[in-house]
């Protein structure tokens, strides 16, 4: 006996339908579920509760600091640029493909 497809998918319902159906059980109390205890951590050191460094100073004291400095790391990140990639302009004959841009 061959079965077509179309044949096939309404028997699947059906089957499924009475499995469903089947698998209720109306007469049995339902259980709760189990209850999750919940224990709390013990309170950890502020130092202890943040990868990143909190600042204890004042705002204008903190600004006074990072000003001066700034020039410092400015440098310092020019300095890592400088080393890592070839930032001069210096064009080459070779357009891109648009035609009007040299390639550097």
């Amino acid at each position: 006996m061959r079965f077509s497809v179309k044949s096939i998918g309404p028997v699947a319902v059906a089957i499924a339908f009475v499995g469903f159906v089947a698998g209720q059980d109306d007469d049995s109390p339902r259980k709760a579920p189990p209850q999750k205890t919940v224990r709390k951590a013990a309170a950890a050191p502020r130092e202890a509760q943040t990868f990143i460094p909190v600042i204890a100073d004042d705002f204008e004291n903190t600004l006074r600091k990072d000003e001066a400095e700034r020039a410092d790391v400015l440098q310092r990140q020019k300095d890592l640029l400088e080393s890592r990639y070839d930032l001069s302009n210096d064009p080459s004959e070779l357009k891109m493909s648009g035609g009007r841009k040299a390639v550097q």
